[in-house]
């Protein structure tokens, strides 16, 4: 049954990390590796995001994004990327683990100020 599990993962990570956006692309990747699941239950784990290491679990609904999907908010981040030289700072209200405002870490004249209030 463990066997099983990490095919599942595996396909998961591949679907969501990989292959291009289709109709049910979301639908099958929770039903392979469901997010739905008690708080603290999940798998612990660290990978490369976006050039910076980022550690999280999988029962944290914005971590399962990051680790079976690469990220949420691929196309804002993106879209932050193009427009970030015109200001010194950038300030994520509501910033949970970070994981917008992360890939501006890089960036040493920008100041970045995150604030979770949860």
């Amino acid at each position: 049954m463990l066997k099983i599990k990490k095919i599942k993962t595996r396909l998961a990570m591949y679907l969501g990390k990989k292959i291009k956006y289709f109709r049910g692309k979301d639908r099958l990747i929770r039903y392979l590796a469901s997010p739905d699941m008690p708080l603290h239950s999940g798998e612990e784990f660290t990978t490369n995001y976006h050039g910076l290491k980022y550690q999280g679990i999988t029962s944290n609904f914005i971590d399962w994004g990051v680790y079976f999907k690469g990220g949420h908010e691929k196309g804002l981040i993106n879209y932050f990327k193009t427009e970030i030289n015109k200001y010194e700072y950038f300030i994520d209200i509501g910033s949970n683990s970070g994981s917008v405002s992360l890939p501006f870490a890089k960036y040493k004249e920008l100041k970045i100020i995150c604030f979770e209030p949860l």
